[in-house]
């Protein structure tokens, strides 16, 4: 208690607000990490339960949107004021290509045919590769990635590949990583540190360099240099707690 009432106010302020950095984050991080969800276009659409459906909904490139997964397997993706779909498919062991890679397992494919209404949107093979799957169409010709969206404005329709993985069951994933957390506070311990035992660690610093650094007092410049420290210090840790809590 002596140490925190010989420090000057600038030096309380900054420990006030490295205690309120680890507070808030450490309520931040779980909350935000709870909420899982399906990475699609660099953004993350949260998963929740509708009426029986499967909802994954967020915002994409500024618009509002979500895909909508029913209880008869059928998928719909709204985005904006669009909705695209409602996608269906079913297993047509007639769809298998025989124009696959020599490497890929003839035992991990499937034929498969997606619609939407009566259009055939893909017919070909679904080929299971580690933890997700490869897409042929009937002449051998790979499916669009994942991810991938069409760079067009105007049409935001889904990939096949999506849509099918949507269908199983998609891997769900969230934001933030506990890393930053620990990196965050471990910032905001050392700072405190830096504060509280800001003239120990002057003298234990200059006894490599003098014969008597117990009686050696800091010069201007180096009062400066820990008010500097102080308060680039915490930014430097705010910045690693939210760049690592944005992150899918």
């Amino acid at each position: 208690m002596g140490k925190l009432r010989a420090l000057n106010t600038y030096q309380k302020v900054i420990l006030v607000v490295l205690m309120g950095m680890i507070l808030a984050f450490s309520a931040a991080y779980p909350i935000v990490m709870s909420r899982e969800g399906f990475e699609y276009g660099g953004s993350l659409l949260i998963r929740s339960e509708e009426n029986g459906n499967t909802v994954y909904s967020g915002r994409l490139r500024g618009a509002p949107a979500a895909f909508t997964v029913a209880s008869d397997n059928t998928v719909g993706f709204r985005y904006g004021d669009t909705t695209y779909g409602p996608y269906a498919a079913k297993e047509d062991p007639t769809a298998v290509t025989d124009a696959l890679p020599a490497e890929l397992s003839r035992s991990e494919t499937v034929g498969v045919e997606l619609r939407c209404g009566e259009e055939v949107i893909f017919r070909g093979s679904k080929v299971r590769f580690g933890s997700g799957f490869l897409l042929f169409d009937e002449n051998g010709e790979r499916e669009r990635p994942i991810t991938d969206l069409d760079t067009r404005e105007e049409r935001m329709a889904p990939s096949v590949n999506t849509v099918l993985e949507l269908m199983d069951g998609p891997e769900l994933t969230h934001r933030g990583h506990a890393l930053g957390w620990f990196g965050g506070t471990a910032v905001c311990l050392l700072t405190g540190i830096g504060i509280l035992f800001a003239d120990e660690l002057f003298r234990w610093g200059l006894k490599f360099m003098i014969a008597d650094p117990e009686h050696a007092e800091p010069a201007d410049w180096e009062l400066a240099r820990r008010h500097i420290s102080w308060t680039i210090l915490p930014i430097l840790a705010l910045i690693v707690y939210l760049t690592a809590l944005i992150q899918i």
